[in-house]
């Protein structure tokens, strides 16, 4: 099985169970039975059993249960796979403005880690980041837990990957607090995650040798209240010049799903439910709202999918749309758009499609 179905399902949030403590399958116990196993409990010994991997042609570096403590930034080589046995392997960063683990090589994957960064308050101090990404290629991020970070999965110059299965939360750092950030070209599938207190979930922008693109499938979402300077939980900074798609989340508990700034690109958007607070969905070219007064850039059709009740006010522009429906939504910025209006979610998702830079990872559910 390759990446996660990307394909339309009326279903909403995770289509598979999430987080560090998913048992491994099969398949992946006899691919992971060939490994280097870290020797200590700092960035030093796991930096070691990286490049004792490398010179031995292992392809997998095990850190068994125990808190990992790095003193410095893990610099992690192509073709490995950094394994943890969940919850109970947590590497912690000691400082304010580092990373945990940057990539040095492409196709890398972190599966069944809990990474934990500086600061699961409000703050604006936190400068450390997860995973950082740039212009790797196929790095791959599932089944782990994520929090405490200004960034928690990081992407960019032309850099892929995918996060999947992963629970990213309390990345609360004042004008950051990303759970997966992303820039300058680099095209990310986020899918089948929990998200909670994270300024934005996903926030991207552009200015990159080629457009930018990213889809956040079957995704929860829920609660932003330690949040204190609320913008969009799915966040398309101004200049985000690529497409994005919007598919088949759930939003819980929170003041604002989605942001598209002036400037944001294309986007495609079908099947959310959002429920409680009726968090508000904007477009922020001219502040208007699309949940009281419509945008002007936006085409608005009634789509196929319910929304919960709570939440129908947030969804209700002032187009003639007036049913308690969820909406196809499509923004364009003068070029055309990834889907005309009114085209339904049944089509699969491009970037799984179109993209063949995005690996085709073993099977990380069977």
């Amino acid at each position: 099985m390759g990446v996660v179905s990307a394909h339309h399902s009326p279903a909403v949030g995770p289509r598979g169970p999430v987080g560090p403590d998913i048992p491994v399958s099969a398949v992946e116990r006899s691919v992971f039975a060939r490994r280097i196993r870290v020797q200590g409990s700092t960035a030093a010994a796991v930096q070691a059993a990286c490049r004792q991997a490398i010179t031995q042609g292992v392809p997998v570096v095990f850190l068994p249960p125990g808190q990992y403590l790095f003193e410095t930034e893990v610099v992690v080589p192509g073709g490995l796979t950094l394994l943890g046995s969940g919850s109970s392997t947590r590497c912690q960063t000691t400082s304010l403005s580092q990373a945990l683990f940057r990539m040095q090589g492409d196709h890398v994957r972190f599966t069944r880690l809990k990474l934990q960064g500086a600061s699961l308050v409000w703050d604006q101090s936190n400068d450390t980041y997860g995973i950082a990404s740039d212009h790797n290629q196929n790095v791959h991020i599932d089944h782990c837990e994520l929090l405490g970070f200004n960034s928690a999965a990081d992407f960019s110059n032309a850099a892929t990957g995918q996060v999947d299965h992963c629970f990213l939360h309390h990345c609360l750092r004042d004008g950051m607090g990303y759970g997966v950030g992303l820039d300058r070209g680099s095209y990310v599938l986020v899918s089948d995650n929990e998200f909670s207190q994270c300024r934005h979930c996903l926030a991207s922008n552009g200015f990159g040798a080629r457009p930018t693109h990213w889809e956040f499938l079957h995704n929860h979402v829920n609660s932003d209240d330690l949040v204190q300077n609320k913008q969009g939980a799915v966040d398309a900074h101004p200049d985000m010049d690529g497409s994005f798609v919007v598919t088949g989340n759930l939003f819980e508990n929170i003041d604002n799903a989605l942001d598209i700034f002036n400037g944001s690109a294309r986007y495609r958007r079908h099947g959310e439910q959002l429920r409680e607070r009726e968090p508000a969905v904007y477009d922020r070219s001219g502040d208007q709202y699309l949940d009281r007064w419509g945008g002007g850039r936006v085409d608005l059709d009634v789509g196929r999918a319910a929304v919960a009740p709570a939440a129908a006010d947030a969804l209700a522009a002032a187009d003639g749309c007036r049913r308690r429906a969820d909406l196809d939504l499509t923004v364009t910025d003068g070029h055309e758009s990834v889907w005309a209006p009114g085209q339904g979610g049944g089509r699969p998702s491009s970037l799984a499609r179109d993209l063949p830079i995005i690996g085709r990872w073993p099977s990380s559910t069977q």
